[in-house]
Formats: structure tokens, C-alpha cells, sequence
């Protein structure tokens, strides 16, 4: 909870500079921090500028070496991308 108030109130660039440290920091965590901490990320995405050198990108941000990492991160934003949509069933009888 802290972290994340924390982290609202920092400049944009060192938001952008902080995720890389919160990736290396989402294994070992409970569910709810990793949650907590991947939202962060996503919500400094908005922030990153692209390097055209994809290179520089893998390198600095790390997520090609460490699957589980990686893992983690496309799960969240899969369900990110879900969470507008509601399942719901309809009783026809």
C-alpha cells in the first residue's frame, strides 16, 4: 500500500526508471504484491520511450532471460485486458 502511494507521487522518468527493479522484484512475492507491483509497472508504461534498438530494450528491462518474470507479466496484462468483460449467464427455464 505504501509503494503504491509512494510511487504515484514520483516523476514520470523515475517511475520508468523503477521497472526494471519491479520485475526483479515480482519472484518470491504473495499474489497480492506481485499484483500490486505489476500494476505499477503497467501503470509506467505509459511513460517508457521505445528504443528503436530492440537490443537496448531486452537488455534493459530483462524480461527475454527470466520466463517466470515474463510469465507473470503477460498473465497480468491478459487478465487486464479481460477484466472489462463480464461472463454472464442467462436461465432460460
Amino acid at each position: 500500500m505504501y509503494i503504491k502511494m509512494g510511487f504515484m507521487r514520483l516523476k514520470s522518468d523515475t517511475q520508468v526508471e523503477l521497472i526494471p527493479l519491479l520485475f526483479q522484484s515480482l519472484p518470491n512475492r504473495s499474489n497480492a504484491h506481485q499484483e500490486l507491483l505489476l500494476g505499477l509497472v503497467v501503470y509506467a508504461l505509459q511513460y517508457v520511450k521505445i528504443i528503436p534498438n530492440m537490443n537496448e530494450n531486452v537488455i534493459k528491462y530483462g524480461l527475454s532471460d527470466q520466463p517466470i518474470i515474463r510469465h507473470l507479466f503477460l498473465n497480468f496484462l491478459l487478465n487486464v485486458i479481460l477484466l472489462p468483460y463480464k461472463f454472464v449467464q442467462e436461465n432460460f427455464f
